[in-house]
């Protein structure tokens, strides 16, 4: 079944449940597509966004994917006071998501996993250092 005919047969038999008069249906209907429009057009611009970030890695430069560069970026930046500092851009993070869009979570969450491993992998690395030396 098309799944814009399962939101029509939803939303008419919620209004027969209901008894809802046409006007109300009517009214429903308008403030429901004024919501819609409103968030279509952050997730136009934001899906397409979002798709990019995530399959940057698949390139023919061999250029690594961006959450990977940012993170390394992140991670050279902050270096050892990530954990003081990663709580601040998760806060920021979610407050985004919350206000924004729920797509721009996939790029927060992608980055911040790649910034854990990142910070994983310096931490066995400087341990491994630390026990040769």
């Amino acid at each position: 079944m098309i799944p814009w005919v399962v939101f029509i047969v939803v939303t008419v038999t919620t209004g027969w449940i209901h008894k809802l008069d046409m006007k109300g249906m009517g009214d429903a209907f308008s403030i429901s597509w004024k919501t819609i429009l409103s968030a279509m057009a952050a997730l136009i611009v934001s899906v397409p966004l979002v798709q990019v970030f995530i399959n940057s890695g698949i390139n023919g430069a061999g250029y690594d994917p961006m959450p990977i560069v940012l993170a390394n970026g992140a991670a050279a930046l902050f270096g050892d006071s990530w954990p003081l500092i990663s709580p601040t851009i998760g806060a920021i993070g979610f407050a985004w998501v919350n206000g924004i869009g729920f797509n721009i979570g996939f790029i927060l969450v992608v980055l911040i996993l790649a910034l854990i491993l990142i910070m994983i992998l310096r931490s066995y690395r400087h341990r491994e250092a630390n026990a040769e030396g």
